[in-house]
């Protein structure tokens, strides 16, 4: 279920394939990536933790503010575990509508050397329709994939085709789309074709009397076990969800329920997330996040409480994120500090630069 949400996010996001702000993220309503101002793009983010690992990541804009090129270094120090440094290169090029034409990414480690090559085609609309895709590594594995995608006269997608070839063999996968009179996603159809093997998911969406996703239920068959998951939403009248619950059976005999609530504040942003887990009545684990925000809606401070246990295990931990922000509202700093009933203490600190690139 979650791949099947996953590939229907990912084929609305590529549709614009604009990149007008910083690296990429989860973005919101209107394109742009959370900590990032509009009218910015980030330049830089330096990543640190505990242990000693640091990440640096350089972003290049053309005149557009369309992200061109990410330069990512990162080093690991040897605690035991090889360490080492990977650098990963990626250059995009784009269309005279700011639509992707092509990302090539190089992979540089003290091992190995990889190379991917996409390439993004649209009809005359704007409208992708294939993706191609080329890897080959210094370790002699390759693999080519093309995707290509159907939309009906609406827009909508109807049915993506991906077919993988390596050294491995050849793979086919198959997502068909099917909608009601008001356009709204009601079934998608996944098949996975592998040697000689077919594994299929079927998943079908529910909605409430104000066209509010309200279920899902996803069945799939044919892979290591038959599995079904069911999740449901409770939304209140303005779309926001109030609670969101899961249960997972498998042929296996394994199952699990995860049930999720949301708090809002008055301005309508989440103030507590609340997550709990029940596996088989065996392992048991309840996260809890709340959230402070600054007057212009960032959020500065994230809590995460978790408690674990089962009949010879428990354990608790806190998680503090604090984040800073400049005038204009892109996040300069996050730190976080993870302390555990164990005794452990982790730390992470991001640190990001932006510059402003239009004045609006």
């Amino acid at each position: 279920m979650k791949k099947s949400l996953a590939i229907i996010l990912a084929i609305l996001m590529l549709l614009p394939c604009f990149y007008l702000c910083g690296s990429a993220g989860i973005f919101d309503d209107e394109g742009f990536e959370p900590g990032i101002a509009e009218g910015y793009v980030r330049t830089k983010e330096v990543y640190k933790d505990s242990y000693g690992k640091t990440v640096t990541t350089a972003n290049a804009y053309n005149d557009n503010g369309l992200l061109i090129k990410t330069v990512k270094v990162e080093k690991n120090p040897d605690n035991g575990y090889g360490g080492g440094t990977i650098k990963i290169t990626t250059a995009y090029a784009y269309n005279r509508d700011w639509q992707m034409t092509k990302k090539v990414e190089a992979v540089v480690s003290d091992d190995y050397t990889t190379k991917e090559t996409t390439v993004y085609t649209y009809d005359r609309n704007g409208t992708l329709r294939k993706e191609a895709t080329s890897y080959k590594s210094s370790e002699g594995y390759y693999y080519k994939s093309t995707l290509v995608y159907t939309f009906n006269k609406y827009g909508n997608p109807t049915k993506t085709v991906e077919t993988v070839k390596s050294e491995d063999g050849t793979s086919k996968e198959t997502y068909t789309f099917s909608y009601d009179s008001d356009l709204n996603l009601t079934k998608t159809i996944r098949t996975y074709q592998y040697d000689g093997s077919t594994a299929r998911e079927v998943t079908t969406y529910g909605y409430d009397k104000n066209g509010y996703l309200n279920k899902v239920v996803s069945d799939e068959t044919g892979s290591f076990r038959d599995s079904r998951t069911v999740t449901t939403y409770t939304n209140d009248s303005n779309a926001r969800v109030l609670k969101e619950e899961e249960h997972y059976t498998d042929s296996d005999g394994s199952n699990y329920t995860t049930t999720i609530t949301y708090t809002y504040g008055k301005n309508g942003q989440i103030s507590k997330k609340t997550e709990k887990f029940n596996d088989s009545g065996y392992y048991f684990r309840t996260t809890t996040t709340s959230y402070t925000y600054d007057k212009n809606y960032n959020v500065t401070k994230e809590v995460t409480s978790v408690h674990a246990w089962s009949d010879d295990y428990d354990f608790t931990s806190k998680t503090t994120v604090a984040s800073t922000y400049d005038k204009a509202g892109n996040l300069l700093k996050k730190v976080s500090v993870e302390k555990t009933s164990e005794g452990d203490v982790y730390k992470e600190v991001w640190a990001y630069k932006c510059k402003q690139m239009w004045d609006f």
